[in-house]
């Protein structure tokens, strides 16, 4: 009789075991088909227009960081070419162009400052109309990120140029999104309207999305990755 119920009980438990792992499995085939149905539902109820316009940022985000590494790559080739024919003028450029550039960054493109990224995190909690996101996503950022991290790398500053394309990337897709708005009616009509949960206006909830999803395209493009 013991033996009898300790088989009993080890396929019971085999059973929960297989009834436990079959659940696991029937979660894991329908993830794909509730993911499929949410993106439809999303599509379904997004405007035709803004899903253009998210397209054609992710066109030049692509365009944009491509060119920003070709440009770095000539940089710091151009740099040691520069350094090995005069090694005498790395004591000159380092000091007064990094200092010139330090300069350039805090008077005339306040927020280009540091990597980008914790810019840019930062500005996913600003409400649109904050003054403060004007200095993370403006065309004025754009430029001078691009170009400050190309003249510190000449100076010969060990900068790299994934943080600034996150950024660069991040405030081109929100430009995309405001320039859209500017010419669109519908845009600007999409916009303003309320969202389903919360108060405010579906502009503040787009903004968001365009910053974090045109900072993951410009990371993506940064390190050759197919994200």
């Amino acid at each position: 009789a013991e033996d009898a119920t300790a088989v009993a009980g080890e396929g019971s438990g085999d059973g929960g075991g297989r009834s436990a792992c079959g659940k696991v499995l029937s979660h894991a085939a329908e993830f794909p088909r509730r993911c499929a149905a949410q993106q439809r539902e999303r599509l379904r109820t997004s405007h035709a227009t803004v899903g253009l316009l998210f397209l054609v940022g992710g066109l030049l985000i692509g365009a944009m960081a491509a060119g920003f590494g070709i440009a770095s790559e000539h940089v710091e080739e151009a740099r040691r070419e520069w350094f090995d024919a005069a090694p005498w003028a790395a004591w000159l450029v380092i000091p007064f162009g990094l200092t010139f550039t330090v300069l350039l960054t805090r008077t005339c493109f306040d927020g280009t400052a540091g990597s980008g990224i914790p810019l840019e995190m930062t500005a996913f909690i600003l409400a649109d109309g904050d003054p403060n996101l004007a200095r993370i996503f403006s065309a004025r950022i754009m430029v001078g990120k691009v170009a400050l991290t190309l003249l510190g790398q000449l100076c010969g500053a060990s900068s790299g140029r994934e943080g600034p394309t996150v950024q660069v990337a991040s405030s081109l897709l929100v430009l995309v999104l405001r320039c859209g708005e500017r010419l669109l009616p519908s845009v600007r009509r999409l916009l303003d309207a309320p969202p389903r949960h919360g108060s405010g206006t579906m502009r503040g909830v787009y903004l968001r999305d365009a910053a974090l999803i045109g900072g993951a395209a410009g990371g993506s493009c940064a390190l050759n990755t197919p994200l």
